[in-house]
């Protein structure tokens, strides 16, 4: 049985990976979300975005050091807010 303190932490990381994902420019959130969070290939992820493969590839690994700055920047902000 999950109990409620891991569901509000499932739902709280979501809220901010989200929120850092808006933040992110909209080609770096959309491979970011196609790969992650719809786990698509790279094969798909090249159909619908038209990039090639390898081009995917350094777009993810550039978009999730912007995240996890982006996240950085956020918790700090939010955090802030509770004091």
């Amino acid at each position: 049985m999950v109990n409620q303190i891991e569901i509000l932490a499932k739902k709280d990381r979501e809220y901010y990976i989200k929120k850092a994902l808006a933040a992110l420019p909209e080609l770096d959130a959309l491979v970011l979300t196609l790969y992650y969070l719809n786990e698509n290939t790279t094969e798909e992820i090249e159909e619908i975005t038209g990039l090639n493969k390898n081009n995917i590839k350094v777009r993810m690994h550039r978009a999730r050091k912007k995240l996890a700055e982006s996240i950085e920047r956020i918790l700090p902000n939010e955090m802030a807010s509770f004091n």
